[in-house]
């Protein structure tokens, strides 16, 4: 006999998971990630390639590092 679950059930599960929605739900929405574009001369971001590599951090990463540096002052 197999066992059946709703679909309320089965949502439930998979909600309550560690990657599910209930848990991204209940995070802190400043912390929520929003993709941005911009410009900058091309020096500026070999600069910051470089200087990323040096610490072994994607490009991304290391914009974020260093902007939160900054603005915690």
């Amino acid at each position: 006999m197999a066992i059946k679950k709703t679909p309320k059930e089965i949502e439930a599960f998979v909600n309550a998971a560690p990657d599910g929605l209930a848990k991204a739900v209940a995070t802190d929405t400043a912390n929520k990630l929003v993709q941005i574009t911009l410009k900058m001369p091309v020096t500026l971001l070999a600069s910051i390639d470089a200087a990323a590599k040096a610490v072994n951090l994607s490009r991304a990463g290391f914009i974020k590092m260093t902007l939160t540096n900054a603005l915690k002052g």
